[in-house]
């Protein structure tokens, strides 16, 4: 039986209400961006975050298309993160693991084995203040990725389970967004196709509600819910629950 995301239902609401004023937005695709990072910077109780998309990462020659960052204590603290992410040896023990051509969502802390005896981390990531990371890569194309990383102080908890499959639920619904600026032909973007009805249908399907219960939770008919997965499945192209979870669960963590 096909795992569930391990979400609440006001999780549901939360993302639901995420995707969907981003969707609905006329502003610029900085600001939407921007608001996107800011909202899951909110779910997952991070501090700073980083959004950039890039050809040839997977290769350690990467050239930006676009680049956003915010959340910082200071300039100090700023510089001091991205040019940890610059250097060779991060950027190797952060690729372990990683599978450039499907969107995967990982979290690092000291202990993952990608820092073999800690001594990546304690060298590069520590000095910057940063302690938890959490990273979600999307592939644009087989050469271009479009990623997001949200990150902790050393004071904080790592990252969980539940905060994983967060970003990687949000960070997977927008395609759209992640190609907008770039040279890579954007993919039929199922979420702007989707109502507000069957975004918040498919959220609670994710977190393992039943049909019935969706019908209860939304005061629908059993029917209605019925046609909107339907649609959800189409939209997709999925035949079943386990598809769409398979869609949806976040590959790499522990």
């Amino acid at each position: 039986m096909p795992r569930k995301l391990p979400i609440s239902d006001q999780d549901v609401t939360d993302v639901v209400r995420l995707l969907g004023d981003v969707a609905g937005s006329t502003a610029p695709l900085a600001d939407r961006r921007r608001q996107i990072m800011e909202g899951l910077v909110a779910l997952t109780a991070a501090d700073t975050w980083i959004w950039v998309a890039a050809r040839g990462i997977s290769d350690g020659q990467g050239a930006a298309f676009y680049l956003l960052d915010g959340g910082w204590a200071n300039d100090a603290e700023r510089t001091a993160v991205w040019h940890a992410n610059s250097l060779p040896e991060p950027l190797a023990a952060l690729s372990v693991g990683l599978d450039f051509s499907r969107h995967n969502t990982f979290s690092f802390d000291p202990d993952h084995p990608g820092w073999g005896d800690g001594s990546v981390h304690r060298r590069f990531i520590e000095p910057t203040g940063i302690r938890h990371l959490l990273l979600s890569i999307y592939p644009l194309d087989g050469a271009c990725t479009s990623g997001i990383g949200v990150h902790r102080r050393a004071v904080d908890r790592p990252f969980t389970p539940r905060e994983r499959a967060l970003v990687h639920l949000v960070v997977g619904q927008i395609d759209w967004l992640h190609r907008a600026g770039t040279d890579v032909p954007a993919n039929t973007d199922a979420l702007r196709r989707f109502t507000p009805r069957e975004r918040e249908v498919l959220v609670h399907l994710l977190g393992g509600d039943s049909r019935k219960g969706i019908a209860v939770k939304l005061g629908l008919s059993h029917y209605t819910v019925h046609g909107h997965i339907k649609a959800i499945y189409r939209h997709l192209g999925v035949n079943s629950n386990g598809e769409l979870l398979s869609r949806f669960l976040p590959a790499g963590g522990r």
